[in-house]
């Protein structure tokens, strides 16, 4: 098949808590599920990347990397520090067409998601909750973001990178963040 040139990174662990409630374990765990194993993917695919002369490699981050929230100190730390990475990684390896962008989704229908809401003491109102937060008053869908990442994939991306894709239905641009 010839060398690789899509990766995409969408391994998490989202331990909750504060900076004061979060065991050193749990932090430990969250990057290194999240930002190491960018590493370890990352170092491994570039230099097959070069073979085939450039490619493009996708990191998910969220939108707590971005605006954080409540409650999620080492998630929102993890997928913070993936931005960062993503973004010096686009400029370490832009001259060999290797392009490096991230995408933040905000609150997505998902496996995830159900867990956390069944984690909570009154689920069918945490999903409503969070339905009810997003300015377009839904959630977002797999698809929605998956869209992104077969445009981020693709040449149509060609002079993209070192971005950051919020999938958020304008969270994040709410002058009020969520209380969860």
């Amino acid at each position: 098949f010839g060398a690789p040139t899509v990766l995409a990174h969408v391994a998490a662990i989202m331990p909750t808590g504060t900076i004061v409630e979060t065991s050193e374990d749990e932090w430990d765990i969250a990057f290194n599920v999240v930002v190491k194993g960018a590493y370890y993917l990352a170092r491994e695919i570039v230099p097959l990347m070069r073979v085939a002369g450039g490619g493009s490699i996708i990191f998910m981050s969220s939108i707590t990397g971005v605006v954080g929230l409540p409650g999620l100190a080492a998630y929102s730390a993890a997928k913070g520090a993936l931005i960062s990475l993503a973004r010096a990684m686009a400029i370490d390896h832009a001259r060999e067409g290797i392009r490096v962008n991230t995408i933040s989704p905000g609150t997505i229908d998902s496996p995830m998601l159900h867990r956390f809401a069944a984690s909570q003491k009154h689920p069918d109102a945490t999903l409503k909750a969070f339905n009810e937060m997003y300015p377009r008053g839904r959630l977002g869908t797999i698809e929605e973001v998956a869209n992104v990442f077969a445009f981020l994939a693709s040449d149509q991306a060609s002079f993209v990178s070192g971005a950051n894709y919020m999938v958020d239905g304008a969270m994040s641009v709410k002058s009020e963040q969520p209380r969860l």
